[in-house]
């Protein structure tokens, strides 16, 4: 039986650094590296903090492809998909944090194609990682309720809650590569999104229907992250920006400011407010 050296996490976040302090206190013996994708001023900080490596992806992926002792890797908020090379190596054992009960919604901004397609339930799920894309086994899922007031932003705060209270229920460490975990039923065509995707390209379409619009909206709303770009809509010919947006329901009516543009559909009125010409 192969016995843990080494513990690697691979990622960006506040999440992924909650999920190592967790998995260090678990195993606080066994020596931890952690490599940071991210390149923003506050990624660089936090590595700097917690003396995670950084670099390109070929280089965090070259210090995979040189580990020779026998390791687990944790994959949080990767942006990378990691090479089948790396996944073939027998030394390790790999597990991923997917922000979707999968099999849905496999690839990038998982959240808010949860919303979009108009799932009334979203949850996350840590599995194993193949050579495939979000395809592996599944080893532990939670799931929290899609409401008509949640947003990608709230959404995603709410499965980063679920995703630490699932790690807890897979530790100790020293358990993780005995298990195998639930295969997934993956269908051949299935559709996986990118970065670049987007809802609708992200723009607006007024003849939607009430509850297109409303899923629209949220789903691009990551606030100030911004994840998916600020929502557009054509005005008389004009493309405007949204920058900002209200929702309201069952007749509920609220003064609209001179910079709003409103929407009145199916029992839903969406106030906008717009920016200049795109």
């Amino acid at each position: 039986m192969n016995v843990l050296k080494k513990v690697y996490f691979m990622g960006s976040s506040g999440l992924m650094y909650q999920c190592a302090n967790l998995v260090k206190k678990d195993s606080s013996a066994l020596p931890m590296k952690i490599l940071e994708t991210g390149h923003t001023p506050s990624d660089l900080h936090r590595a700097e903090k917690y003396h995670a490596k950084t670099g390109s992806k070929q280089e965090l992926f070259g210090i995979l492809r040189e580990e020779t002792e026998y390791a687990i890797l944790f994959s949080v908020n990767n942006p990378y998909l990691i090479p089948a090379d790396i996944v073939a190596k027998d030394n390790f054992t790999m597990v991923n944090l997917h922000h979707a009960l999968l099999p849905a919604h496999p690839g990038r901004n998982a959240e808010a194609w949860t919303i979009y397609d108009g799932d009334t339930e979203a949850g996350i799920t840590w599995h194993r990682i193949d050579a495939g894309t979000d395809s592996g086994n599944i080893l532990v899922q939670k799931s929290v309720p899609v409401t008509d007031e949640t947003t990608s932003l709230k959404l995603l705060k709410l499965l980063n809650r679920e995703a630490v209270s699932a790690l807890k229920e897979l530790l100790p460490l020293s358990s993780i590569p005995d298990k195998q975990g639930v295969v997934q039923p993956v269908s051949e065509g299935r559709l996986i999104r990118y970065a670049k995707d987007v809802p609708a390209d992200g723009l607006l379409h007024p003849e939607w229907d009430g509850v297109h619009i409303s899923r629209f909206l949220r789903a691009m709303d990551y606030d100030l992250l911004e994840v998916m770009g600020k929502p557009r809509v054509i005005i008389d010919g004009s493309e405007r920006r949204i920058s900002e947006y209200r929702i309201l329901k069952d007749n509920d009516k609220s003064e609209a400011s001179e910079s709003e543009y409103v929407i009145s559909k199916d029992g839903f009125t969406f106030y906008l407010s717009l920016d200049g010409a795109v």
